[in-house]
């Protein structure tokens, strides 16, 4: 080989030839693989990075299927809200039949023709739309039965052409543009889609399942849909763009930034920012940093201000992809960008920051104000900077408890 190293294309490596520091079970546990609501994420996954990969694949997949309508009851009736929707002098969305300006008789004509038709049925309560940045009015929100409008408020509602290459295909599988969708005759609710009216229906949704509270926050439909959860709680000033998914019971803190392509697990707690990344069940991430290009296991947690850094200080200088070591071998993770894969009941502690393409094993406790530089780490240790001496990590063996 000319005393170069030999690289290894990990893309194209067969299963059996990966590194066992490299394989799922390595960074994730079996149990907790099959417990997650979204294990089909990792199927044909052959390393762990290749999960990176099928993140915006699977959200497309997610959406394109209506694969959430699995969340609800057969029959279940869904309130849709768009942007035509109907706004009383409080803001709040009507019944067409609560107008002021129309005469009586049109009204119980209306009403008449509305209770013959199971298709029409009446809100009974009134929801608070928010404000809308749709001019070609693609998106709704479809809000399922046990969902309050008492703690349903959300600020805005995005969906814009942003002119990126995916735009129009992100969480849709229609070629159909949404200057050409059908769209039903009234602006004030719709009833549970059936599997006819489906093609009809705008392909840019904010979908709430039972019970979650979206106290503000804005969501930006632009490049994809976005599913809430049951008994989600998201507090003001929360930014989610799609394609996105909130697993059940989590809570999204006052500043949360979601920007895209990002699957959270059930009863997870969100505070910083976040792209292209997983974060399974039970993990905390629930305070300021940056979390992109990663995946975070069950019950990992991420002090405050930590930031999983993904890109090379000088990447813009180079084509090369980021390498990884593996017993003295070079692989080619054909990536550009990747930040950190924490394993299950991993840690990091507050201001840390790890290089792009840093591995941490399962049960592996990494100390406040620790550099990781890119590698392999753990499983079962305690890593820290060595006080008196500059660039190099202490790493010693946890104590069985």
């Amino acid at each position: 080989m000319d005393g170069k190293r030999q690289v290894i294309d990990l893309q194209t490596l067969a299963e059996e030839l990966v590194p066992s520091a490299l394989r799922l079970d390595a960074y994730f546990s079996q149990e907790q693989l099959l417990e997650f609501d979204h294990a089909r994420l990792f199927d044909g996954c052959t390393n762990v990075l290749a999960v990176l990969d099928a993140i915006h694949p699977y959200l497309e997949k997610f959406f394109g299927d209506n694969a959430w309508l699995s969340a609800s009851a057969e029959n279940a009736q869904i309130t849709t809200l768009q942007s035509s929707t109907r706004l009383d002098s409080d803001g709040r969305c009507v019944r067409d039949e609560d107008s002021d300006s129309e005469d009586s008789d049109n009204r119980a004509r209306r009403l008449s023709l509305r209770s013959r038709s199971s298709s029409f049925p009446r809100i009974r309560s009134r929801w608070r739309l928010p404000e809308w940045l749709d001019p070609e009015e693609g998106a709704e929100i479809m809000i399922y039965p046990g969902v309050d409008s008492h703690t349903f408020a959300p600020q805005k509602i995005i969906n814009l052409d942003t002119g990126h290459p995916r735009d129009r295909r992100a969480g849709s599988t229609s070629s159909e543009s949404p200057r050409s969708v059908r769209r039903p005759p009234f602006g004030w609710s719709r009833s549970s889609v059936s599997q006819g009216e489906e093609e009809e229906v705008p392909k840019r949704r904010l979908i709430v399942l039972p019970g979650a509270h979206v106290l503000g926050g804005t969501f930006d439909l632009s490049e994809g849909s976005i599913h809430i959860g049951k008994r989600v709680r998201i507090e003001p000033n929360v930014f989610i763009k799609g394609p996105a998914i909130i697993g059940a019971r989590s809570t999204l803190r006052s500043g949360t930034y979601i920007r895209g392509d990002v699957i959270v697990g059930r009863n997870v707690v969100l505070r910083g920012e976040l792209k292209n990344s997983v974060i399974m069940d039970e993990a905390e991430l629930c305070h300021p940093g940056y979390c992109g290009d990663s995946i975070c296991g069950f019950k990992s947690h991420f002090g405050n201000q930590v930031t999983t850094a993904n890109l090379g200080l000088f990447a813009n200088t180079s084509t090369a992809n980021l390498m990884v070591e593996v017993e003295d071998v070079t692989y080619d993770t054909g990536r550009k960008k990747m930040g950190v894969i924490l394993g299950d009941w991993s840690q990091l502690g507050c201001s840390t920051v790890t290089d792009p393409c840093t591995l941490i094993q399962q049960h592996t406790i990494v100390y406040p104000l620790t550099r990781l530089g890119k590698g392999i780490y753990g499983p079962s240790v305690l890593i820290k900077n060595k006080p008196m001496e500059k660039g190099v990590l202490e790493i010693v063996d946890l104590r069985p408890s």
